[in-house]
């Protein structure tokens, strides 16, 4: 497979956002260049891979739902790139929406960010394991192949690359990462774990059995950032299901374990639900904070931190969240029940719709016609 440096772009640092219409807006003042790589067949499919890598700059200007290939796409040469990798059943809309919310609150910091697409099993059943163990094969086959090479290519020639992983993400970028073959591993600054869907173990080095298999990442990438919440609603099922604590609701640990790069972050103050880590203000300071070390070559001092709205304060042990049985259960069956709910409630529109329709179709159409209008 042809790597990302091998092909070139001729393209202006601009970038778009979308209306309602779908059609694009040009915000000249946007000085980053933002890229979507994707391994999805196309936007809509949340289960099959494309045969080739895809690589587009976000413009999109007459359809969202389809990628751009480029023949010719210039070298990330000598740029300050942030990649961003989403996690479990993430729309392409959503994926984007958090790949524009993150490079305009980085701006300045970051001459790239690039959102990375993969299949990931849309969910349709409950419960959700099913899909989600289908997406954890995709994730750890990605790792496996395409997303070393497509990282080792950017590695080649970017002055800085920061990684953010959400959720499955997490597990996708701590396995890439993990990889023998990926050979610039040491140019990675900055990890960030938002809500990783990892085993809490990854994170400790040590000789025990149960310690970390992610020991290459921890020997090589610069800084670790653990960012976790204990109001994150989705990660305790992953518990039930998966029978293991996530990084990204962490228990309890031996500091003497911790691996020496790694910072657990505390978020719970301002992230209150899973989907809120990379969209969060709070969030992307810290990102930006980190950043801005490593581009003056220091390092956060500390281990443990508690991020607040305002600041990113270090305090003497990790926080512990709880992650018993009941409260997975508990959460599962309030997601369930929220979910039937909008089911039911488009249900009884759509039927409702077809009523009126039926019985009175004339002055349906006319209604119809004069809101198109």
């Amino acid at each position: 497979m042809m790597g990302l440096n091998d092909l070139q772009i001729d393209s202006p640092d601009m970038s778009y956002d979308f209306n309602k219409s779908g059609y694009a807006l040009y915000y000249p003042e946007y000085k980053q260049t933002l890229y979507a790589i994707s391994d999805r067949l196309n936007a809509d499919s949340m289960k099959k891979f494309a045969p080739i890598t895809l690589i587009a700059q976000v413009q999109f200007q007459l359809n969202t739902q389809n990628y751009e290939e480029f023949e010719s796409v210039r070298p990330f040469m000598n740029r300050r790139v942030l990649i961003l990798v989403h996690g479990f059943n993430a729309q392409y809309s959503e994926v984007i929406a958090t790949l524009k919310q993150v490079a305009a609150k980085t701006q300045g910091t970051y001459d790239t960010v690039i959102a990375y697409l993969y299949p990931c099993e849309k969910s349709t059943f409950f419960p959700p394991n099913f899909p989600y163990q289908q997406a954890r094969v995709n994730a750890l086959a990605i790792a496996q192949t395409r997303f070393p090479v497509i990282l080792d290519s950017i590695l080649s020639v970017a002055r800085r690359v920061d990684i953010a992983a959400h959720s499955m993400g997490a597990f996708l970028a701590m396995n890439a990462l993990n990889n023998p073959t990926s050979t610039r591993l040491n140019k990675v600054d900055n990890l960030f774990l938002a809500g990783g869907a990892i085993q809490m173990e990854s994170l400790l080095s040590c000789p025990l059995p149960l310690c970390s298999t992610y020991q290459n990442v921890l020997n090589h990438v610069h800084t670790i950032y653990n960012i976790s919440s204990c109001l994150d609603e989705v990660l305790p099922l992953h518990t039930l299901f998966n029978r293991e604590t996530t990084a990204g609701r962490p228990k309890a640990l031996d500091p003497n374990f911790l691996s020496w790069n790694v910072k657990m972050i505390d978020a719970s103050s301002v992230v209150g639900s899973h989907r809120d880590y990379l969209n969060n203000a709070a969030v992307i300071g810290l990102i930006k904070l980190a950043a801005s070390y490593s581009e003056n070559q220091e390092s956060l001092m500390g281990r443990f931190f508690q991020l607040t709205p305002d600041s990113l304060e270090e305090i003497p042990q990790q926080v512990s969240c709880s992650t018993g049985i009941d409260y997975a259960i508990g959460t599962m069956v309030d997601n369930f029940l929220h979910t039937q709910s909008n089911h039911l409630q488009n249900l009884i529109s759509n039927v409702g719709n077809i009523f009126i329709r039926q019985m009175f179709p004339l002055p349906y159409w006319a209604t119809q016609t004069i809101l198109k209008n």
